[in-house]
């Protein structure tokens, strides 16, 4: 019965899913399989490079094969450290989910296409990647969850990152 969630990475979020409840999907790593409904909201976590002092964007987290990395001795081997969404991230990005449900909220859809369309563009490319190069369970999967066309992404964090969506 409740108007929305704030899940991460985890069961409860499952269930989020399940009953259709929408979702701020907060604190996530990039995955492969994950599908949202229409009406949530993702947000990632940042991929913080410590060799190039700065955040990855999202096209560079895919394509360099993050959302492939399952272990935190893989993400030190290539120095990312995965930082947690900040409170005012949370509270920004729960703010805009409020809105959107309300009605109130105008979609920024340049940004939400560039968004779909790296994740696209990530799609295709990973069909080509080798076995070895990709998640285990993954060659199963059939397209990029976060790539389908009703996936939102919280634009409040593209603001306060605005290298990511590049």
């Amino acid at each position: 019965r409740a108007d929305f969630a704030i899940a991460c990475d985890s069961g409860p979020e499952a269930i989020c899913r399940l009953l259709g409840t929408p979702m701020l999907r907060a604190n996530c790593a990039a995955t492969h399989h994950v599908w949202l409904h229409p009406n949530d909201l993702l947000l990632f976590k940042t991929y913080h490079c410590r060799r190039r002092g700065r955040g990855l964007s999202y096209r560079e987290l895919l394509f360099e094969g993050m959302s492939c990395v399952t272990s935190s001795e893989e993400l030190e081997r290539r120095q990312i450290d995965l930082l947690e969404n900040t409170p005012d991230e949370l509270l920004a990005a729960g703010r805009e989910l409020i809105d959107r449900l309300a009605g109130r909220y105008a979609d920024d859809l340049p940004l939400q296409e560039r968004f779909r369309a790296i994740g696209n563009a990530f799609g295709a490319a990973f069909k080509t990647w080798p076995p070895e190069r990709r998640q285990p369970g993954a060659p199963r999967v059939t397209c990029y969850g976060y790539g389908l066309p009703w996936t939102r992404y919280a634009r409040s964090y593209s603001q306060a990152h605005p290298g990511f969506i590049d």
